[in-house]
């Protein structure tokens, strides 16, 4: 089952509530899939203790829901807004945070990714994703993470634009 009808299956009412933590599972999915190519590209080997740190998943996590994320608040709609606070809502019941003081750092990690993608500048997409998950100067995990976001606005942004047409 592709992405979108995963997605979209069974869609009695997909509240903007349930359609933020869909995406995040979809987002989770990616994040164990770019996990699982790390690996098998042999990075993780490279850089002991990484993949024992708390550092590297919830990084990972972060990125993951990034393309989301950006997309989410640029699309000026009650509904998507209230989608990204389910979003961010799955990531934090997920990840068990529940310090209001761990928010700015969500939200200065996020906010770093947006603007980086959206000035274009892909290599300094790469080396910050890398960076924050403990993989600093690991030339093969900046490529994928490049790739992996700019793949991941291009097919995100015709779900989000699906579900918009939805609700209209």
């Amino acid at each position: 089952m592709g992405f979108f009808t995963r997605l979209f299956a069974g869609r009695e009412e997909l509240t903007p509530e349930r359609f933020g933590r869909s995406l995040f599972d979809v987002a989770l999915d990616r994040m164990r899939t770019l996990h699982a190519e790390l690996d098998s590209m042999g990075v993780l080997a490279r850089v002991p203790g990484v993949t024992t740190s708390k550092q590297y998943p919830v990084s990972l996590a972060i990125f993951s829901i990034a393309p989301l994320d950006q997309l989410l608040a640029e699309t000026p709609s009650v509904t998507t807004k209230r989608a990204r606070v389910a979003l961010r809502r799955a990531f934090k019941d997920k990840f068990r945070i529940q310090t209001p003081d761990e928010d700015p750092v969500l939200d200065s990690l996020l906010g770093t990714y947006a603007r980086t993608a959206r000035a274009g500048d892909v290599l300094g997409l790469g080396q910050l994703a890398a960076e924050a998950m403990g993989l600093e100067g690991e030339a093969e995990a900046e490529v994928l993470f490049v790739t992996s976001y700019t793949v991941g606005l291009d097919s995100y942004s015709s779900v989000i634009s699906e579900y918009e047409r939805g609700t209209r």
